[in-house]
């Protein structure tokens, strides 16, 4: 089966209008041989309010700019995965206050700004998994009242600072693994009162500071045990 591949920016505006269909609200933009997408891509959208979905994907593109999902105010999924190496600005999300689902799964993501979704209050669903993360900012998450489903696995992490959770109360499912965890501080979890899943196996982790699943324990959530741990 022939891949069409989308070379300019009116190709690339044509399939825009070409994904809209009745009011299914969904948009995916695949196989763009285009190194970045302009800022005013979806200003010209009849209806942009009623863009809920969208996706970008299998995709040379290395450049996002900032502003470029504004006028989507209403979207509500957002999936990202690219082919190169991508950097995103602090206001790539601008905008997107009604943003539940975010995936920038595999995007080759090196470093990613403190202040980046401090647009997205609602968000719920966050994947940051098979980038090359090595650090996480502590307060990168501050703002996230509503997040319940976070996946850092299969980046490059070693540390993370004990205040890095702190915002995110109603975190439920926690997925740490496959990356270079060799500390854990002991007060990592506190506060994280929803938690039911964490895995922090294939880490580097030789101990578990006296303490650190105290705050679960105490909850009665005693079902963490060596292989979810990944000790090693």
């Amino acid at each position: 089966m022939d891949v069409k591949y989308i070379r300019n920016i009116d190709e690339l505006r044509d399939e825009i209008n070409n994904n809209i269909k009745g009011d299914s609200g969904h948009i995916a933009l695949l196989n763009l041989d285009l190194k970045f997408l302009p800022e005013d891509l979806f200003d010209n959208l009849k209806d942009p309010e009623n863009i809920e979905h969208l996706y970008i994907g299998d995709s040379s593109i290395d450049f996002l700019p900032e502003n470029i999902f504004s006028k989507l105010n209403n979207l509500k999924n957002l999936i990202i995965q690219l082919n190169n190496t991508l950097d995103f600005p602090e206001n790539i999300f601008k905008g997107l206050t009604n943003l539940e689902f975010l995936s920038l799964k595999g995007c080759r993501i090196n470093n990613l700004p403190k202040n980046i979704f401090l647009n997205t209050p609602n968000l719920n669903y966050l994947d940051l998994s098979n980038n090359n993360l090595k650090d996480i900012p502590e307060n990168i998450f501050n703002g996230l009242k509503n997040l319940n489903h976070l996946n850092l696995s299969k980046n490059e992490i070693n540390q993370i600072k004990k205040e890095t959770f702190n915002d995110i109360k109603n975190i439920y499912h926690l997925n740490l693994k496959s990356n270079r965890i060799n500390y854990l501080d002991k007060e990592l979890l506190d506060g994280l009162e929803n938690l039911i899943f964490l895995d922090l196996s294939n880490n580097r982790i030789n101990s578990i500071p006296n303490g650190f699943f105290d705050s679960l324990i105490n909850r009665g959530l005693g079902r963490f045990h060596e292989k979810t741990i990944g000790m090693g």
